[in-house]
This record gives structure tokens, sequence and C-alpha cells, in this order.
């Protein structure tokens, strides 16, 4: 786990947030998947990412933003209070993880099939992972 706590979380509220060195990833209901921080290198650099945990291994099944470079230990990922998906880098800068959602989110789930879903007040998923495939896909 990188050296951090392990979050067991069935829904991401708005305010949630991910910090690299002490809570780096949201898991589904079954802890074969996370979604939130992952090292990159020597571990120093973060990408965020989904991916499955067998054992020990880890396999990334998606990534974020996978045309930029890494961000550092003091970078933040949250589900702000206006509905959107936020990584904020170490210098301050905001970029929109969940693109083209449909509406606010009203929360968030790490699916026990990979997916990280977004879903409105009526728990109707606005966004999800899997419509924005990075290589590796999981079976639904």
């Amino acid at each position: 786990m990188s050296g951090g706590t392990r979050v067991e979380t069935k829904q991401i509220q708005p305010g949630d947030t991910l910090l690299p060195s002490t809570t780096p990833a949201w898991y589904s209901r079954s802890g074969e998947f996370a979604f939130g921080f992952y090292p990159q290198g020597q571990g120093n650099d973060f990408v965020v990412a989904i991916w499955l945990i067998c054992g020990k291994n880890k396999t990334v099944v998606w990534t974020a933003q996978r045309n930029d470079p890494p961000v550092n230990s003091n970078a933040k990922l949250k589900l702000t209070m206006d509905g959107k998906v936020v990584l904020i880098d170490e210098q301050g800068g905001e970029k929109i993880i969940a693109r083209n959602a449909s509406a606010k989110a009203s929360s968030a789930s790490v699916l026990d099939s990979g997916n990280f879903v977004l879903y409105n007040n009526n728990s109707s998923i606005i966004w999800q992972s899997f419509d924005y495939p990075t290589g590796f896909r999981t079976a639904s």
C-alpha cells in the first residue's frame, strides 16, 4: 500500500481527499481494486490510476492524464464540494480527472469490476472510467 493507510470505502463523498503519503487510494468493496495515487519509479512520483490488487502484485488497469508527467507526494486528489474529481499538483494547479461528467457528482465509488464511477443525487451514474479506456480493461 505504499506506506499509506487503507481506507475502506463504499461511497466517496464530496470533500473526501486522497494524499499519496497517508491515504493514497479509495478501494472497492472487495478490496480487489483501488483508485488513487499509484507510485511510479522509486515511489516519489505518482499517477492517478485504478489498479487490481492480487496479493503483493498490483496491475494498473486505467490511468488518468496518462500523457502528463507524474506528480509528487505533495499532490492531492479530491471529490470537490461542487462535484468534480480534481487533481491538485504540488504548485496548486488543478486538473479535472473525470471530464465530461453529465452533471455534478454527489458521490463516487470504486466498483468490484474495477470501474470508478460518479453518481448524481439520484444515484445514477454520470461518469465512469470504463467509458475512457487506457489499455487493459477488466470484465464487467
